[in-house]
């Protein structure tokens, strides 16, 4: 099972479907992370689809359709994007608990928490000649990694 956490992930398949139980519509989303298939569920609910929308974007999905995810071959397949797995405990049919890894978000792509500096500042200038002086070192004495 793919641990928790954030993963590389390779999209496989999707499509629309109805759950089981309620017959609640979704977007499926097979990925494949590590050489192994982990599912997003995506709602379509007055609740959900704005998520579900979002979400569908940052998979790459340019549709204005729903139904345009159930095209065959699927449209999105191979695209690589970066997903949020949890483990979620559930009860099968024959009433045995099981834990499953699935997708629960998929991250945007932009907010990766750090960004390129427009300008350096002085606490980082202030360090150049300091680098400048190791590099030149290594030069001298061929300590250059490459």
């Amino acid at each position: 099972m793919v641990n928790e956490g954030t993963h590389k992930a390779t999209i496989k398949d999707h499509g629309i479907a109805f759950s089981s139980k309620k017959g609640t519509p979704e977007v499926f989303v097979e990925f494949d992370i590590e050489g192994e298939s982990v599912f997003g569920d995506f709602w379509i609910t007055d609740a959900a689809v704005e998520k579900t929308i979002e979400q569908l974007q940052l998979l790459g999905f340019e549709g204005s359709e729903f139904e345009e995810l159930n095209e065959t071959p699927p449209i999105l397949t191979g695209l690589e994007v970066r997903v949020s797995v949890v483990h979620e405990e559930y009860t099968n049919d024959e009433g045995i608990s099981r834990t499953t890894a699935r997708v629960a978000w998929v991250n945007d792509p932009t907010r990766s928490g750090r960004k390129r500096a427009a300008a350096v500042d002085s606490t980082v200038s202030r360090f150049n000649a300091l680098l400048a002086t190791k590099q030149a070192e290594a030069t001298e004495k061929g300590d250059v990694p490459f």
